[in-house]
């Protein structure tokens, strides 16, 4: 959730290789304003114009975690977390690391 602002984060290069190719694949380059992560249509295989609903993603992690043999608790944010770890484990900066995970909900008070 950015509350309508543009929040520019590093980015692994694999992961941006994947991005490109999906947004490639998808037909989604042309379409900056329409929903990135979206449903698969029905027998058809191929990406809808609805956009995937939150639970829907958090199901598919689950899916994967229990396929990939992890037993802890995985959930969405558990990719932000690792990241900025990654990030951070990589010669990245405080401030920008604190800069990623600010950016996780509109209006969040911290204490």
């Amino acid at each position: 959730m950015n509350c309508g602002k543009v929040v520019e984060m590093p980015c692994h290069h694999t992961l941006e290789a994947y991005l490109e190719d999906y947004l490639e694949a998808g037909g989604l380059r042309d379409h900056p304003k329409t929903p990135l992560f979206r449903t698969i249509g029905r027998g058809t295989g191929e990406l809808s114009a609805s956009p995937l609903p939150q639970q829907s993603a958090h199901a598919m992690i689950q899916r994967r975690a229990v396929a990939a043999g992890i037993g802890t608790a995985v959930g969405n944010h558990t990719f932000r977390a690792t990241g900025i770890t990654a990030y951070l484990k990589n010669g990245g900066t405080l401030e920008k690391a604190a800069a990623m995970d600010a950016g996780k909900r509109c209006g969040q008070s911290r204490s």
